[in-house]
């Protein structure tokens, strides 16, 4: 297995950040500290195998909502992607994408890592400084079971879980413990079933009194049933007294009912309703005779009335012209503008073709022009003119190249001059190496190495500085050009948002720029000092007074830059004779095409009837004079036609009032005397007659409502005649009397009727169940019954049964009472649910202490199959490892048999404990421990490596053996390295860099 790709989307400080890795050996991740190393290891984690629990650090980007990312591996001949996203789950929701196009989730993962769970991923793969660190504060004892435990599963886990469960244990029994939780609830549970024993002792007329006390308790309840059966008896008894004289009238309306000649049905309020329905006769007939009255007066005054006969038709008309008119009134106005306007546009054509007669003579009304024409003109002035503009540019580069070449010449004459012969060059050469070396002191060696050291650090600070103030750079370009493109998209707020911060990137990347000139300064003038004190000590060397080795050096230094600044002014001059002689070519060039385009001019000219030898900025005003020309006479004949429009619409107009106004009778077609008052004669007479017109519609109406009326009150007299009649039919009588005669014989059945219901319901009050009720009124209309006396013989039976029953209750009273006196002092219930409850207790804690004793022989076993299948195995494999990291010192490492301890064999034969040798070395076999068990793990893909900070307390010695085993490892397994330490790095370094840091989030930004 090995990473190819991981991209986050957002995890702690890292978000859309994208790392490659290859198979160039150990990938190197380097950073300072806070840089984000322990977030990537945690990322590459989570992605595998789900992201932290809440109480954990999980990592939530704090700038982002993107929350997890994906890697990309390659295992067993396939490419896998596994992205890991937030979702319902607290491990996130996982997808897993094969380069075959298969895909799944969790389960595809799982077999992909073959069950490989977290726990063992950090047992075995990720090695780091805190199992180093805890060697050396480890007893003999517990460094054995550390290093036992790292070959069984990469760490003290076991042995920390042995010792739990057999702690648990011992806390929960002890065969001859008095303190553990089962022994103290043993002894308890002794102590309360003795108490047990001695209650039960004294209550042997227990059962006797609870005999006693059921027999009375079934007494008690039989009586209180007799009880309730008389109480029941005595108040339907009650019920009959209070029905007793209900029933004796009901009966007696019954027999009445039975004698009368009854009258089934009756008109309701009879009387009420004959004398309304005869006086409603009275009323409408008086209302018929007035109504009639008053439609005959209405009908004779209309026919004094009359209208025109085309009345209808005139008013349209005469409307239609009072409309007309104002917009007559607007066309003779803006027929005078229209005149008006046709003057000025002539005389303005007139003036336009004067203006450009003095140039030739030039005929508007003969010019060709159009769109195109137009379009043709622009593009050959606009190229003429941008051939001017180059041509212009290139005179002005000429000159300045020409001014270069100059100065390049002079430079290169001063730099020959500067320049030694060979002759002199050869002298300084032999003085530089003839100096005897043996005479440098010290001081001048630490004053070299500090030359050099200051010299290599100034360089890179000039190259961090550099990278820096190029990224405060980009991100303010980056933001400027945010800023732009949302500019048409979002609020002006956004948008001085980021111009803000882009000028804030600028600044920084500027007073960066600043820094870096401070720094550089301060090197150089460091440099300086060292330079005088060198030349110093050189002079004091040079005893004979002949030139120091330290000048001679310097003399040839300055040489050499000479030489090279000659180099570069010749290769100045050289560049600004050829770009010279490019331009002149340019220039020639621009010439010619800008002739051709004149030529182009004069032929565009002539096309369209212009004078050809006319300059092109002369052209273009004599163009926007034409054009204004032919507008205004495209205008001038709109105007002309409209004119024509105008007068035949006034003179139409005129003609239809006219003949109007002889329809009416007011003119004649030769009288109009004015237009206006023509107009205004028609309108006064329409409004005449519509006034006239309303009135007679108005009589008409009211006429029309009295008919209505009149037709209404002889219905309405018709229907209450048949009212009238309805009611002796209703009543079966023939006249006005007999009606009367038999409405008050009805009147005086109906309260009868109205008593005998009111009783009903006062009897169905007392006794609500019809059947019952039945019952109580057969009984009361028997001259024997009397419900007073019956009721008094239950009342004596029912205090007869009260009193003995009181009886009873004191008898209850007084067994329940010695009963009580019994149990007060036992609570025999209360032992008996204590050490009920002390069994479960028991029962709860006996199958806590087997499971904890069935999971630490598990334990045992699984190390047993563990010591004799594999241990083995990785016992040789750490053996070969050990030895190579020691240097072959450590020739052999095994465990003696059953016992949880390694003994290390030196190559002179000498056996020690592993507390016996230094913590380095102790610190080489954990290493050689983990490394072999990586190495035997079952997995088919090699999982990679994770270092970190591993190797920072171990010598560079130690370092060494050890960086030599990661390269070997790295050419079949995928190693990791993280830390912060550039010389770790670089002794390491067998493959890429990855800088975490600064660099690293710029590039994310």
């Amino acid at each position: 297995m090995k990473l190819k790709k991981v991209h986050i989307y957002g995890f702690g400080k890292w978000e859309d950040m994208t790392w490659e890795l290859d198979d160039s050996g150990i990938q190197i991740f380097l950073g300072s500290n806070e840089s984000g190393k322990s977030t990537f290891m945690s990322f590459i984690q989570a992605v595998l195998f789900g992201f932290p629990k809440k109480g954990d650090n999980q990592y939530i980007p704090r700038n982002s909502n993107a929350y997890g990312g994906e890697l990309t591996f390659e295992t067993i001949g396939e490419t896998v992607t596994v992205k890991r996203v937030k979702g319902r789950r607290a491990k996130g929701e996982v997808s897993v994408h094969l380069d075959d196009g298969r895909n799944g989730g969790e389960e595809l993962l799982e077999r992909i890592l073959e069950n490989l769970d977290l726990n063992t991923f950090r047992g075995i793969f990720h090695f780091d400084l805190d199992g180093l660190n805890g060697l050396g504060s480890l007893n003999p004892e517990d460094l054995n079971e550390f290093l036992y435990d790292a070959g069984f599963s990469g760490g003290s886990s076991v042995t920390h879980l042995e010792k739990e469960l057999q702690k648990e244990m011992e806390q929960l029994f002890k065969p001859r413990g008095k303190k553990t939780e089962l022994n103290l609830l043993i002894n308890r549970m002794q102590k309360k079933e003795q108490e047990i024993k001695n209650l039960e002792e004294r209550l042997g007329q227990y059962k006797n009194l609870k005999s006693d006390l059921n027999i009375n308790e079934e007494n008690y309840a039989r009586n209180k049933e007799m009880l309730k059966k008389l109480n029941t008896a005595i108040n339907e008894l009650e019920k009959h007294i209070a029905l007793l004289p209900l029933v004796t009238e009901y009966r007696g309306l019954e027999l009445w009912f039975a004698e009368e000649d009854m009258i089934d049905t009756f008109p309701q309020n009879a009387h009420e309703r004959l004398d309304s329905v005869q006086q409603e006769l009275i009323n409408t007939s008086a209302l018929l005779k007035e109504e009639t009255l008053r439609a005959s007066s209405l009908e004779e005054e209309m026919e004094a009335m009359a209208v025109h006969p085309s009345l209808q038709e005139i008013k349209n008309e005469v409307y239609a012209k009072s409309h007309q008119f104002e917009s007559y009134k607007k066309s003779k106005n803006e027929l005078r503008e229209q005149e008006l306007y046709r003057n000025s546009a002539v005389n303005q054509m007139d003036r336009l073709e004067k203006n450009w007669q003095t140039k030739g003579g030039i005929i508007f009304s003969d010019i060709i022009f159009h769109s195109y024409m137009k379009h043709e003109f622009t593009r050959i002035k606009e190229e003429i003119l941008n051939e001017r503009s180059d041509l212009a540019r290139a005179e002005n580069e000429k000159n300045r190249l020409q001014e270069e070449a100059e100065s390049a010449g002079k430079e290169v004459e001063r730099a020959v001059s500067q320049i030694l012969d060979e002759e002199t060059r050869q002298e300084l050469k032999k003085t530089s190496a003839s100096v005897n070396k043996t005479a440098e002191t010290e001081e001048i060696k630490s004053l070299k190495e500090r030359f050099g050291f200051i010299t290599e650090e100034k360089t890179r600070q000039a190259e961090r500085d550099r990278r820096q103030q190029n990224g405060f750079y980009l991100l303010s370009a980056l933001l400027l050009i945010m800023s732009l493109a949302l500019f048409n998209f979002t609020g002006p707020s956004v948008v001085f948002i980021l111009a803000g911060l882009s000028a804030g990137a600028l600044a920084g990347g500027l007073w960066k720029r600043s820094e870096a000139v401070r720094t550089k300064n301060n090197y150089e003038t460091q440099l300086n000092e060292i330079n005088e004190r060198l030349d110093f000590l050189s002079h004091e060397l040079s005893a004979d007074g002949a030139i120091s080795s330290r000048e001679a050096e310097r003399k040839l230094r300055e040489d050499e830059e000479n030489r090279l600044r000659y180099k570069e002014a010749l290769h100045r001059y050289k560049l600004s004779e050829k770009r010279l002689t490019e331009v002149e070519t340019e220039t020639e060039r621009r010439l010619g095409r800008i002739a051709a385009l004149n030529g182009d001019l004069r032929s565009w000219a002539i096309e369209y009837k212009l004078p050809p030898e006319l300059e092109v900025t002369f052209c273009e005003g004599l163009l926007q004079a034409v054009e204004e020309w032919k507008q205004t006479e495209s205008e001038l004949e709109k105007t002309n036609r409209k004119i024509s429009l105008l007068q035949e619409e006034q003179n139409q107009f005129k003609e239809e009032v006219a003949s109007l106004s002889e329809k009416t009778g007011f003119f004649s077609n030769n009288e109009i005397p004015d237009l206006q008052e023509a107009v205004s004669s028609l309108l006064n007479f329409v409004r005449s007659e519509e006034t006239r017109e309303k009135d007679l519609n108005r009589k008409q109406e009211k006429l029309s409502s009295i008919k209505e009326n009149i037709s209404r009150l002889k219905f309405e007299k018709e229907a209450l005649e048949e009212k009238k009649a309805a009611l002796f039919s209703a009543a079966r009588s023939d006249g006005e009397e007999e009606f009367r005669k038999r409405a008050a014989q009805f009147e005086r059945q109906q309260k009868m009727k109205d008593r005998e219901r009111d009783l009903r319901i006062q009897m169905k009050t007392i006794q609500p169940d019809e059947t019952e009720l039945k019952r109580a009124y057969a009984a009361l209309l028997d001259e024997n019954a009397d419900p007073s006396a019956e009721q008094q013989e239950k009342k004596d039976e029912y205090a007869s049964i009260e009193t003995e029953n009181d009886k009873v209750v004191e008898r209850l009273v007084q067994i329940k009472k010695e009963i009580s006196h019994l149990e007060k002092d036992g609570k025999y219930e209360e032992l008996q649910m204590e050490f009920s409850q002390m069994k479960e207790e028991l029962q709860y804690l006996v199958k806590k202490w087997a499971v904890l004793a069935t999971g630490n022989d598990l334990l045992k076993q699984v190390k047993a199959v563990y010591e004799k299948e594999r241990q083995p195995e990785v016992i040789r494999e750490t053996e070969s490892l050990f030895a190579f990291l020691t240097n072959g010192r450590y020739t052999r490492v095994y465990a003696p048999l059953g016992e949880k301890r390694f003994i290390l064999e030196r190559n002179d034969g000498a056996r020690f404990d592993p507390s016996e040798v230094s913590r380095g070395t102790c610190e080489l076999l954990y290493l050689a421990i983990r490394f072999a068990l990586a190495s035997k793990y079952r997995s088919e893909s090699s999982i990679p490596l994770f270092m970190d900070e591993t190797f920072v307390n171990m010598d560079k010695l130690r370092r060494s053996r050890v960086n030599e085993l990661l390269k070997k490892i790295s050419e079949s397994r995928q190693v990791l390295f993280f830390t912060c330490h550039e010389h770790l790095s670089e002794e390491v370094q067998s493959g890429i860099i990855h800088q975490l840091g600064e660099e690293s989030e710029a590039a994310a930004g």
